[in-house]
């Protein structure tokens, strides 16, 4: 089946996100600033649209870091807390 429309969506929305992505990266954030020291994150971002027995599909491709990188982990440079509220009871409990 042929949806040149929908594909033609698929495409422009795939550049969309790839590009908001790319932005992200280079901006980073106020506490840690970029996350694109080497570019290879950058660089490997990418879409494909493509044919299925039920339509179309789009998949978002990265290096395996990059999922890391989008949860926020940060290698050993900040602590994460799972539990945010522990950290208050054990200063209560410790008299902090």
């Amino acid at each position: 089946m042929s949806y040149p429309n929908l594909e033609k969506y698929l495409q422009s929305f795939g550049k969309y996100i790839v590009t908001q992505s790319r932005a992200n990266l280079t901006r980073g954030t106020k506490k840690y600033g970029s996350k694109n020291n080497t570019k290879q994150l950058y660089n490997s971002l990418r879409f494909e649209v493509q044919e299925t027995t039920q339509g179309l599909s789009i998949k978002f491709f990265m290096l395996e870091y990059g999922e890391a990188v989008d949860k926020g982990v940060d290698g050993v440079k900040t602590k994460h807390t799972y539990l945010p509220m522990l950290d208050d009871v054990l200063e209560e409990f410790n008299g902090d």
